[in-house]
């Protein structure tokens, strides 16, 4: 999907976020604003509150707990530049992804056309031409920050597509606020140099897509670009090993049928997690078949415990032995 595509959607999109707050009604999202104008919010809040409707403005991002639900109030929280020079700046971030366990947020980044359009031609456009957009139909991740699943992420879209979405996210998403410093958060202990080409996070992703094969270097990127900046490689390792069913495991060229970057190459081994096996599934039946085992009967050999289970003949023998 092309930029202008992207941004024609959000425009729409933060136009029906207005609408139910002209409505008289509570949105569930949060509006998230990248260093509006002060003269900007005092102009929103006055026409809301012209009509007697709810809505609340937080000008600081660790403004605490808010849910619009609970609170019964439509919410926009504005990240100034100012604050983004500090120290704390990625506490902010942090701050954010917690409020998106209870609510996603609309996020229209510093770029957007929202920042570009005259007070008047803004608030006659959402009054008199709210424009129909199919939300079904979008791409969420463009647009809205939410309490996201990186692995239900990587199992949805194709290399491509996942390339474009996380390329996205780096130059317009919410990591992109933090500048010089998102490359250094981003891949802290991957391994990998440098995101600017993408050459490197697109060969692990044609592994991916080619092999069913995630490696964890990019598994780290795609979790800290979807859910935790900040997350560990410890933290990250124990979502996709509970996800998954299975620690990641040692890889070489051989194992795959794919060309590898240089590095790769370089290193000889990598670790990566092996999608094309259910280890979950895997594990309960080898539950279903040690109680088969455990029950002691005749008909029960090996071959029919393994036709039961879907286990392999071999495994089944094993259990059997022990």
């Amino acid at each position: 999907m092309d930029l202008e595509t992207i941004e024609t959607n959000r425009d729409a999109l933060i136009q029906k976020w207005f609408d139910t707050v002209f409505s008289g009604k509570i949105n569930e999202n949060i509006l998230l604003l990248f260093d509006a104008s002060h003269k900007t919010l005092r102009e929103i809040k006055k026409l809301v509150e012209s009509k007697n409707l709810r809505l609340k403005i937080h000008y600081d991002p660790l403004c605490g707990y808010v849910n619009p639900l609970l609170q019964n109030e439509n919410i926009i929280l504005n990240i100034s530049k100012k604050d983004l020079d500090k120290e704390a700046s990625l506490d902010y971030l942090e701050h954010i992804y917690r409020i998106t366990a209870n609510n996603k947020i609309l996020f229209v980044h510093e770029e957007s056309n929202f920042y570009k359009k005259s007070d008047l031609d803004f608030y006659t456009e959402i009054e008199e031409n709210i424009p129909d957009v199919d939300t079904t139909e979008i791409n969420e991740y463009f647009y809205y920050i939410g309490d996201s699943q990186p692995l239900n992420i990587i199992k949805k879209y194709n290399a491509q597509e996942l390339k474009n979405l996380m390329k996205f996210q780096i130059d317009h998403g919410l990591s992109s606020l933090f500048r010089a410093n998102k490359y250094l958060y981003l891949l802290e202990k991957t391994n990998i140099i440098s995101t600017h080409d993408f050459d490197n996070i697109y060969n692990d992703l044609q592994i991916l897509e080619k092999n069913k094969v995630l490696t964890s270097r990019l598994g780290v990127v795609i979790y800290r670009l979807f859910k935790d900046i900040k997350a560990s490689t410890t933290t990250i390792g124990r979502y996709f090993h509970k996800e998954i069913g299975s620690k990641s495991k040692a890889f070489n060229k051989n194992n795959l049928n794919i060309t590898m970057s240089k590095d790769l190459i370089k290193k000889g081994t990598f670790k990566a997690y092996d999608l094309t096996v259910d280890e979950k599934e895997n594990l309960i039946r080898q539950e279903i078949a040690k109680k088969l085992i455990s029950l002691k009967i005749k008909q029960l050999d090996a071959e029919n415990i393994a036709k039961a289970t879907e286990l392999p003949l071999k495994e089944v023998k094993k259990l059997l032995n022990k």
